[in-house]
């Protein structure tokens, strides 16, 4: 991973979005910010809202051609979100979190990756519970409100 270097750079951050379902559920909420400030983030910002269908659209611009993109739409608008602003000074957030939640595919997280978040909370891929971008410019293109 990426090395923070603090006299050449702003703090580089990430966004994490806890999904409609387990936004429901306070000890699940509770659970994941916990684990999220174990595995050395901070946590800059928390936001729970419901997301408008330009936002969705936004945060997952690369499934834009899939048949599944309908799902998405409804599922994210069903509920609030929640939104998290995330900072690591050591490594680069965005691969971190990345890590952390896991194969976008819950099934293929508890093989691969059985401790990640996704593996944990995920039902199925339209409802894996956690999104994160993957890349500096996805974050930016998010255009989230925090």
């Amino acid at each position: 991973m990426t090395e923070y270097d603090h006299n050449k750079e702003t703090l580089p951050y990430t966004i994490a979005i806890i999904k409609p379902d387990t936004v429901l559920n306070r000890e699940k909420v509770q659970e994941i910010l916990t684990r999220i400030e174990d595995e050395g983030f901070s946590i800059n910002n928390i936001l729970q809202r419901f997301l408008t269908k330009e936002e969705v659209l936004n945060l997952f611009f690369k499934h834009l051609n899939k048949d599944y993109l309908d799902k998405i739409l409804v599922y994210m608008m069903s509920g609030e979100s929640m939104i998290i602003l995330l900072t690591n000074q050591v490594t680069n957030p965005i691969e971190k979190w990345k890590k952390l939640i896991g194969p976008m595919d819950p099934n293929e997280a508890k093989r691969s990756a059985p401790n990640s978040l996704r593996a944990k909370f995920g039902f199925d891929l339209i409802r894996n519970e956690l999104h994160g971008s993957d890349n500096p410019r996805a974050v930016s293109y998010t255009h989230l409100t925090l």
